[in-house]
């Protein structure tokens, strides 16, 4: 018995204690504080749990050990607030969950931390206006989304504030009048859309107002008896451009 005695005090003298993390109760509920690490040893994730689920505030790390994202699980609600870094540390996302979906209002930041976009979520689907922004901070371009699908007025400015472009989307496509302008205001394109594809037809101007060209489509094939005129780039005109497509790309992580 003494022996047994001097073990255990010498086991506890050598600072040998009850394990305080990574619980499990006796119904198989994870509880207290957790921490999960990854193959190589570093944390991947550290926070509480009660009764299973996850509580309160919990960070997430890279395999580099870099803050990667911080979530707020709100007690007895489904909603979870959410925050994501890029590898400089700069806030890269914030926005809300409801039952693992983003939900609300998104805003994102590219890694200078300059606003990139700023969204409106619904059951984890794009809906309402949703708006991104030129690197000096002003709008270029602002949507309507229903349910995941663009609906209504789209817009597009140059980085100084005046209107770029203006069109109509129904049930995610192209469709009726489009028009672009030049950076002086003046009208730079006019034409049709049909079911996203260009039908009727379009005139180019040149920045003095003078009519540059008229071009014929036929559901989205140019007319025959155009195709001599003067060269005119036929890719979306709606599509980003380059470097702005570049700067988007920078909120690509992944949730949770």
């Amino acid at each position: 018995m003494l022996a047994v005695l001097l073990c255990f005090g010498l086991s506890f003298g050598l600072g040998l204690r009850p394990q305080t993390s990574n619980l499990v109760d006796s119904k198989g509920k994870k509880q207290g504080p957790w921490v999960l690490r990854f193959e190589n040893g570093s944390k991947k994730s550290e926070g509480l749990f009660k009764d299973g689920r996850q509580v309160g505030r919990w960070v997430y790390f890279t395999e580099q050990g870099k803050l990667k994202s911080e979530m707020e699980f709100l007690v007895d609600t489904s909603f979870t607030n959410a925050k994501f870094y890029h590898p400089n540390g700069k806030v890269a996302g914030e926005g809300m969950y409801k039952n693992k979906k983003r939900h609300g209002r998104w805003f994102f930041y590219d890694t200078d931390g300059n606003l990139i976009s700023e969204e409106r979520y619904l059951k984890g689907l794009l809906n309402d206006t949703i708006k991104q922004f030129h690197f000096n901070g002003k709008l270029y371009e602002k949507w309507v989304y229903n349910q995941g699908l663009r609906e209504g007025l789209w817009e597009q400015y140059f980085d100084s504030g005046t209107l770029k472009a203006r069109g109509v989307y129904k049930n995610n496509n192209m469709q009726g009048h489009i028009a672009f302008f030049h950076s002086n205001g003046r009208l730079a394109l006019s034409g049709f859309y049909e079911n996203d594809l260009r039908h009727g037809t379009f005139t180019y101007y040149h920045e003095d107002g003078k009519v540059r060209v008229v071009l014929r489509y036929i559901h989205g094939e140019l007319h025959p008896a155009d195709r001599s005129k003067v060269q005119i780039p036929e890719t979306k005109e709606y599509v980003p451009e380059e470097y702005l497509k570049e700067q988007f790309r920078q909120k690509g992580y992944s949730d949770y």
